[in-house]
């Protein structure tokens, strides 16, 4: 935002759809509302196309390439590799264990203050706090559903789309139930969809560097 995110500056960083739909807009819906905007406090009232945005300016800035998660990204890092319910195992939650809604904190809190909500590969808050935009489409140009296998070169990674696109959300919020907390559990909004509860987490995407003749050969 204090670089200009939202204006002419990085009118490259948004999809033709989302600049559109950011019409007047300078910072996400909620910014102006003390109980979400913290500066420990994952950041709420965005879209996809917001999140899309911020991730191709941090990519950028950085050096780097950041984007959202793919729906499988997101579920391989929460579930692990032994199918378990939730990011800690195969425990029902409890009101201290995550920010849902039996804890009764009714907003966003600061990632990493519920330390059992931590998934094996190291990732926070996967399970409550808040939902989160993956970058992937839930229904594909026919408007069927996408299914398993998971295919990534079968258009449900496509970035382009307007409003009427659904995209895919992960994770429970501190506005769900235990239901929603499931490693499994899946959900959808469409693209310009802002609320109380929903944000996101990046990934980098690492870049892959050939081994050297003397590394590949064990010279």
């Amino acid at each position: 935002m204090e670089d200009g995110g939202y204006t002419e500056k990085w009118r490259e960083c948004w999809t033709e759809a989302g600049w559109q739909d950011r019409g007047d807009d300078e910072t996400p819906s909620l910014w102006g509302d003390s109980r979400f905007n913290q500066s420990n406090q994952p950041v709420v009232g965005v879209t996809w196309y917001a999140a899309v945005a911020y991730c191709r300016w941090l990519s950028q800035k950085m050096g780097k390439n950041y984007r959202l998660p793919t729906e499988a990204e997101w579920e391989r890092a929460v579930r692990h590799t032994d199918g378990r319910e939730y990011p800690w195992g195969q425990q029902e939650p409890r009101a201290m264990m995550t920010n849902f809604q039996p804890t009764g904190l009714e907003r966003p809190t600061a990632v990493g203050i519920f330390p059992q909500d931590t998934a094996v590969c190291g990732a926070q808050d996967m399970a409550g706090n808040i939902n989160e935009w993956c970058q992937t489409r839930w229904r594909n140009e026919s408007g069927r559903e996408y299914t398993l296998p998971y295919k990534p070169d079968d258009g449900r990674e496509n970035l382009e789309g307007a409003n009427d696109v659904w995209r895919v959300i992960r994770g429970g919020s501190y506005y769900d139930d235990e239901g929603w907390l499931r490693c499994a559990c899946r959900g959808r909004y469409h693209s310009n969809f802002r609320n109380y509860y929903g944000g996101f987490r990046v990934v980098v995407v690492p870049i892959f560097r050939p081994p050297l003749v003397s590394e590949a050969s064990g010279l």
